[in-house]
């Protein structure tokens, strides 16, 4: 065997026998741990298919839009600088709102309608960095699963005249496809690897029906309850995370 063959086969058992910090000294892997805040968009658009049992139901769904602020913890290790993985811990209230029409025997009622849901978000997010010294820019691609609870709905009446019938709020846990930028800063403090991580991020969730149907529950011919998962979500991060 050539020697520089040889050598490359030590390097594997070489990293094995390695204590953990003799590795990390290598900057092979690099762990970083700590807190993050978030502040995004949800939006949910209209069902192409307004129909209730075949029939049009008219503009009793409105898209929806809202915003939401988050915190939670983020890891990420990192291995050789350059690719990264991702896991962030977040809690927010997911929530949207948006405005329908009723027309009864020849009056229109303005109504705003709320959608909203607690989410525990869990994004696992693949990174691709540039290790610049200072200031690293980096990609990110990957899932976002939500556990969500607490759903409601609720109907408002914009100028006080019209009344609707009390409604409700259901959701399933769902999972978005979300993509990224950002950039880290690495703050001069010596004897200590201390980083601003900050991103913007756009999710889609791919199970969002395009029929009114599958997206509210009926009772009597009218919605008794509104599915509150959304489908488009845009995001900022910020944190902070010491590296080990």
């Amino acid at each position: 065997m050539r020697p520089r063959a040889f050598s490359a086969a030590l390097l594997p058992v070489a990293l094995v026998c390695l204590s953990p910090r003799e590795v990390l000294a290598f900057d092979v892997v690099q762990v970083g741990v700590g807190p993050t805040v978030v502040y995004g968009a949800n939006f949910l658009g209209k069902p192409g298919d307004k129909t209730i049992g075949g029939k049009p139901a008219g503009d009793v769904y409105p898209g929806f839009g809202g915003t939401s602020f988050g915190y939670g913890l983020t890891l990420d290790v990192r291995v050789i600088e350059f690719l990264g993985l991702e896991i962030d811990y977040i809690k927010r209230t997911s929530r949207g709102k948006g405005d329908i029409d009723i027309t009864n025997n020849g009056v229109t009622y303005p109504f705003e309608v709320e959608i909203q849901h607690e989410a525990t978000q869990i994004p696992v997010l693949l990174k691709g960095v540039m290790p610049v010294p200072l200031f690293a820019p980096y990609v990110l691609v990957g899932k976002e699963f939500i556990r969500a609870s607490g759903a409601t709905a609720t109907y408002s009446s914009k100028d006080g005249r019209g009344q609707l019938p009390p409604v409700g709020g259901y959701v399933d846990n769902y999972s978005y496809w979300t993509f990224g930028i950002g950039a880290e800063v690495k703050l001069p403090i010596p004897g200590w690897d201390v980083r601003i991580p900050f991103s913007a991020r756009g999710s889609f969730n791919p199970s969002i029906s395009d029929h009114l149907e599958d997206r509210v529950r009926i009772a009597n011919n009218t919605i008794s309850a509104f599915d509150t998962k959304f489908q488009y979500q845009v995001m900022g991060t910020l944190g902070v995370a010491a590296y080990f």
